[in-house]
């Protein structure tokens, strides 16, 4: 069974904060991309106070935060792959092309959608996976 982890994309101060499924108990145990510690009390998450009230915010118009699950998947480096990753994805017949992971309602299952194809793929279809940014801290 695959855990179930959350990531947030603060809009306001930007950062992005994981592990926001534990928003209650763990007020200031947080990292971000980079593994350092996160001050909550200097994002605008603070004024959320669990991960319900963040689930709200991300449900707003305009969101003020933006929630990414975890898709219990990891790249080749064994980093964890969140919904909203851009990835390097080796085909089994050997091109690579960067995308974005999502999730397909329709098909209910994580997909990849490549730049300027538009065709989601189900993850059988790769050799080979990195991460090299998200869509929100590296936009690009």
């Amino acid at each position: 069974m695959r855990p179930i982890k959350f990531r947030c994309w603060d809009q306001i101060t930007p950062v992005m904060v994981y592990g926001v499924e534990q928003f209650y108990d763990t007020i200031g145990r947080f990292v971000d991309s980079s593994g350092h510690p996160v001050d909550v009390y200097k994002t605008a998450l603070w004024k959320h106070h669990s991960f319900g009230h963040l689930v709200e915010a991300a449900q707003e118009t305009p969101p003020t935060v933006i929630l990414m699950h975890f898709t219990g998947l990891t790249d080749r480096q064994g980093k964890e792959i969140y919904e909203g990753d851009i990835v390097r994805i080796t085909f089994r017949d050997g091109p690579t092309e960067n995308g974005v992971m999502v999730w397909s309602p329709k098909e209910a299952r994580w997909s990849w959608i490549g730049r300027g194809s538009g065709d989601g793929y189900g993850l059988t279809m790769f050799n080979d996976v990195e991460i090299i940014g998200n869509r929100y801290e590296h936009p690009e």
